[in-house]
């Protein structure tokens, strides 16, 4: 990981790019001792045991960037079985554990997962003021089709 973060570092400064953003997923998985690529982004369960496994990785990433990096909800169609907390509650857990980290709240995601307008609002309301500013600047941007 950390030569890929290296060379993650070095493009950042080359282009003076103020902030880095990656999805809250996993893409390996091993299967009798060898990694694997699953070619796509899959959300991590929702569990206490993430919260500390997610915030440490973060805090590491933070270390090697020398920067704080911003964390994006993943688009998910079925919620973990194995989840004992609500995307909400694991996402404020992850940001108060890695502390320096932002968050940005994916708009699309609550399109592809059709969420109500009043669940997505309901939704908003559990994280900080600086968590909404960000979702609602990707609403706005996604609505003008930019990205």
């Amino acid at each position: 990981m950390s030569r890929f973060l290296q060379q993650v570092k070095q493009f950042l400064h080359q282009y003076n790019i103020p902030i880095y953003t990656e999805h809250l997923s996993y893409s390996t998985d091993g299967f009798m001792g060898k990694p694997g690529y699953l070619y796509d982004l899959l959300p991590i369960p929702f569990t206490e045991e993430a919260v500390h496994h997610v915030a440490q990785r973060i805090r590491q990433t933070q270390d090697i960037l020398g920067q704080r990096i911003g964390i994006e909800n993943a688009s998910f169609y079925v919620a973990s079985p194995v989840s004992d907390m609500s995307e909400s509650d694991f996402l404020n857990a992850v940001l108060i554990e890695a502390t320096a980290c932002c968050t940005l709240i994916s708009i699309i995601f609550m399109s592809t997962a059709s969420i109500s307008a009043l669940t997505r609002m309901n939704f908003y309301a559990a994280f900080p003021a600086t968590a909404l500013s960000m979702a609602i600047w990707q609403d706005i941007i996604s609505k003008r089709r930019i990205c």
